[in-house]
C-alpha cells in the first residue's frame, strides 16, 4: 500500500510568522507565555493543512523556533557551562545560539558569553548549532519533553502523527568537543545517551505514538566500518527496548551507498531514501533491506 507523507513541515509559517514571532521576542515586545501559546496555533493550523492535503502520516516535533538540533541538545541536558546559570525556557536557548552581550553600565560590568559555533547543515543554505559534548557528560530528559509534548498537542486536536527526532549518531558525530575535553572520541558518549533515546521512546509509546521517524542524515556521508557497526547495534537495541514503536530511519541529502548494509537486520520497521538528489540507488536499497521492511522514497525536493 502506498502512502503519502513527509519528513517535516516548513515551520516558518506561511506569512513568516514564526520569525516575526520571534524577533518580537528579541525585541521584549511579547513575552515568553505569548511565544508559545501563538507556537500552539502555528502548529496546529500546520497539522490541520496536512491532514486536509490527505497525507497517511503528519510528522510532529518538526517544528522549532531558531534550530532542530539545538532544541535536541536541549532536550537531551547539553547545555555548555557557560550558559548553566540562565533558567530554563528561550531566553536561554536563545542565548545558546546567539550568545550574550551586554556593555558595561554604571552597575554592571560588560557581559560576552560566546555563542556555540554555528555550521553549515550539510549542503543546503541551512545552518545548525553544533553541540558541545564534555568528557563527563550526562543526558537526561526534563520535564516538559518537547517531542512528547507536540505529539500531545496534535492527539488532543485528534491528529495522530509521527514523532520525529534527531538519531543518537547523527547528533553526537555532527557535535564537537567541548574546549575543556579536547580530544574527547565522542562516539564513546553513546552508551550514555542511548538510555535517554528509550527513555524518550517509552514515553512517546506510552502516549500513543506507533511510528517514531529518527533522521540520521550522516549515512548520506562516507563513514567508517566502524560506525557503521555502531549503527546495527545502537538500532538493534532501540528496537527491542521500544517494541511498541516501529522506527523509521530517514537519510537525506544524498545516496545512503553500502551504509544500508546494517538495515536489515537491525530491527528497524522502515528506511527513508533520497530519490531526489541520488535517483539511482534505489535498487540497491530495494536489494539490500528485509522484504517486510517499509521503504519511503523522497520524491519532492523540500
Amino acid at each position: 500500500m502506498v502512502q503519502a507523507t513527509n519528513l517535516g513541515f516548513p515551520r516558518i509559517g506561511g506569512q513568516r510568522e514564526t520569525k516575526k514571532l520571534v524577533e518580537s521576542f528579541w525585541a521584549g515586545k511579547i513575552t515568553e507565555q505569548a511565544l508559545d501559546e501563538a507556537a500552539v496555533k502555528l502548529r496546529a493550523e500546520n497539522w490541520k493543512l496536512q491532514q486536509a492535503q490527505g497525507l497517511s502520516q503528519i510528522p510532529s516535533g518538526d517544528f522549532s523556533f531558531y534550530d532542530h538540533v539545538l532544541d535536541h541538545s536541549v532536550m537531551f541536558n547539553v547545555i555548555p557551562q557557560r550558559f548553566r546559570h540562565l533558567a530554563d525556557g528561550h531566553e536561554r536557548n536563545f542565548a545558546i545560539g546567539r550568545g550574550i552581550q551586554k556593555p558595561a553600565t554604571e552597575t554592571q560590568e560588560k557581559v560576552d558569553i560566546e555563542a556555540q559555533e554555528m555550521k553549515k547543515w550539510f549542503d543546503t543554505n541551512y545552518h545548525y548549532i553544533v553541540p558541545e559534548f564534555e568528557t563527563n557528560q550526562t543526558f537526561h530528559l526534563g520535564a516538559n519533553v518537547k517531542t512528547v509534548q507536540e505529539f500531545n498537542e496534535a492527539k488532543a486536536l485528534g491528529i495522530h502523527t509521527r514523532p520525529v527526532v534527531l538519531g543518537p549518531l547523527s547528533f553526537l558525530l555532527l557535535g564537537k568537543a567541548a574546549k575543556n575535553s579536547a580530544g574527547l572520541d565522542l562516539i564513546t558518549l553513546l552508551p550514555k545517551v542511548l538510555p535517554v533515546y528509550e527513555e524518550l521512546f517509552a514515553q512517546l509509546a506510552a502516549a500513543g505514538a506507533d511510528w517514531v521517524q529518527i533522521d540520521e542524515p550522516i549515512l548520506a556521508l562516507d563513514v567508517s566500518a566502524a560506525v557503521i557497526a555502531h549503527f546495527h547495534a545502537t538500532y538493534t537495541r532501540l528496537t527491542a527496548a521500544a517494541p511498541k514503536l516501529k522506527i523509521l530511519i530517514a537519510t537525506y541529502f544524498g545516496r545512503i551507498g553500502n551504509n544500508v548494509s546494517f538495515i536489515k537486520d537491525s530491527g528497524v520497521a522502515g528506511l527513508h531514501i533520497d530519490l531526489v538528489r541520488a535517483p539511482e540507488q534505489l535498487e540497491h536499497v530495494i536489494a539490500n533491506i528485509g522484504q517486510t521492511q517499509v521503504l519511503s522514497l523522497g520524491l519532492i525536493d523540500g
